[in-house]
């Protein structure tokens, strides 16, 4: 750190509600029931032996050694009485695996590098498929097909989630949150013009049937800037105070922290797009947290980000303009250019980057030259990497096999739009349209991988190793079935472990657990190194 920066280190997390669909012998489509959800998410935790009481029976030694569709239906019996709500869903490798409402969720591990949110997000997708898969082949009966989606839209007018967290210093959460301030208007800005490097894009059916296309899955569904609310009226800053941590260990004093919640976004198929829907949010969030844009404010603040937001998600050929707040008129990613102009000022002289940083300011340039050189140039160039534009090209694929176009479709025309259009986010990568694409893009030589199918493996079974996830999840391997939450961990012994500093508890820290032979071993490192622990009342 070059100066004393009021921003604390990148710490973030990925909530993703899965859209899924139940097809039956006769191609009929239905949504999973509650009992679904909650098979699917425990024959999981079964794959990784974690206990779960129904009643006084425990969930792995109920199903251990089960075969056959028979016995699969007696264990879904079992699983109708048991209360998902109760058990907070935690796993060992630090996701949350869970039902939300009428949605099953799976948020990631917290995580301190750009990467190993990447790789939890496409480990998510392989816990889902192999859900899917024992849901499909045996629970449900025979014939019956069950697909997953990650998408955020069911193209009806309803919207769910794909939200973003990022930790921050508590000052400038409530600069952001208690009300429309200068910074209010900053974030919500920036929001507006990323969309077009990060959205998922969608297939958007009007109330009169028309076809279009839409860059982002979210922007319709924004009403307001600031808001609480998350299921209607969305805004593009959420004020949920759920901070899930206290402070952070800064310059020798402890940084009181908040977590942003960010619900203007959607889940990513491409790595690329989610390295920059993150990657230029955390980039953001840093500067912000030290107030480097407020001499650039005239530059960078729309007149309306909401109104803005839906202009630029609509305009695939990126002619229109968005106006300022002093009414000048101007291209999104001449604002993107002016932020990240100022980014690399800020990590020259205030704030040391990462690595993964200084790659997002190069990025970030990238894609804005791209789009400053037209049509043509950025859906050829950027095809392989972002989303929307791998999506549409699917989508006018029909079109252009059948020489039509988005304003001439047919019903034939539009079910198959429709169909791809959904296809795309099929996380079973063999059926899938992302999947199928990636591969052939390998092949070609237009995309690097930048990390392996083990890392990937290795994720689905253990946490990050550099923040409290490594502490919590090591500890539920030891003890499997513990009580838990983000920042606290009830231990056998009755003593709460809690872990407000999310940095604390890496393996750096802690070493190799396997030396911790028991519980009182255990307590007595942790106390040794200060952790908090106190009795449960």
């Amino acid at each position: 750190m070059k100066y004393n920066s009021k921003a604390v280190p990148p710490y973030m997390g990925e909530e993703v509600e899965w859209a899924i669909l139940i097809r039956n012998k006769r191609g009929m489509y239905r949504l999973p029931t509650y009992d679904e959800f909650g098979s699917m998410i425990n024959v999981f935790r079964a794959y990784l032996k974690i206990p779960i009481v129904d009643g006084k029976e425990n969930f792995f030694e109920n199903t251990k050694g089960l075969s056959g569709n028979e016995d699969w239906r007696v264990f879904l019996e079992k699983l109708k009485r048991y209360q998902l709500r109760r058990e907070q869903g935690f796993l060992p490798s630090g996701f949350r695996y869970y039902v939300d409402g009428h949605h099953l969720e799976l948020s990631s591990p917290g995580c301190c590098t750009l990467k190993d949110l990447i790789v939890s997000s496409k480990a998510g997708e392989k816990i889902l498929n192999f859900s899917r898969k024992v849901l499909e082949e045996k629970i449900l009966p025979e014939g019956y097909e069950v697909k997953v989606f990650k998408d955020t839209s069911n193209r009806k007018g309803t919207s769910f989630a794909g939200h973003e967290n990022y930790l921050i210093n508590r000052e400038t959460f409530h600069q952001l949150t208690d009300g429309i301030t200068k910074e209010t208007m900053q974030l919500a800005s920036f929001f507006a013009v990323r969309v077009p490097l990060c959205g998922a894009g969608q297939v958007s059916i009007d109330r009169f049937g028309n076809f279009s296309f839409q860059i982002s899955q979210r922007a319709g569904f924004i009403e307001r800037i600031l808001s609480l609310d998350t299921t209607f009226l969305r805004p593009l800053i959420n004020t949920r105070d759920e901070p899930h941590a206290d402070f952070v260990r800064q310059n020798g004093v402890n940084v009181p922290v908040k977590r942003l919640h960010v619900i203007c976004g959607e889940p990513n198929m491409s790595s690329a797009g989610m390295k920059m829907r993150f990657g230029t949010a955390l980039n953001f969030l840093q500067g912000i947290q030290d107030d480097i844009f407020y001499d650039i404010q005239d530059d960078i603040v729309l007149k309306d980000p909401v109104r803005a937001m839906k202009i630029i998600s609509s305009d695939v050929g990126i002619e229109r303009t968005v106006e300022l707040a002093d009414g000048r008129k101007v291209k999104f990613f001449e604002i993107l250019r002016t932020i990240n102009n100022r980014l690399r000022w800020y990590f020259d002289e205030i704030r040391e980057p990462t690595q993964e940083q200084r790659e997002i300011l190069d990025e970030v340039d990238y894609y804005c030259d791209a789009f400053e050189k037209g049509t043509k140039y950025y859906m050829k160039m950027l095809l392989p990497e972002l989303d929307w534009i791998n999506r549409f090209d699917v989508c006018s694929g029909i079109l252009r096999e059948r020489r039509s176009n988005w304003t001439k479709l047919g019903e034939e025309e539009k079910n198959l739009v429709y169909f791809n259009d959904l296809s795309y986010a099929d996380i079973d990568p063999v059926s899938g349209l992302y999947y199928a694409r990636e591969r052939e893009y390998k092949k070609e030589g237009l995309i690097k991988k930048e990390f392996s199918e083990s890392e990937i493996r290795e994720r689905i079974f253990s946490p990050p190793t550099d923040n409290r996830e490594y502490l919590k999840g090591n500890i539920l391997k030891m003890f499997p079935g513990l009580r838990n939450d983000w920042e606290m961990i009830l231990l056998p012994s009755n003593k709460v472990l809690w872990l407000g500093d999310p940095f604390r508890g890496s393996k750096e820290e802690m070493g190799d657990f396997s030396r911790f032979f028991s519980e009182d071993a255990l307590i007595k490192e942790l106390k040794s190194l200060g952790f908090k622990l106190f009795d449960r009342r």
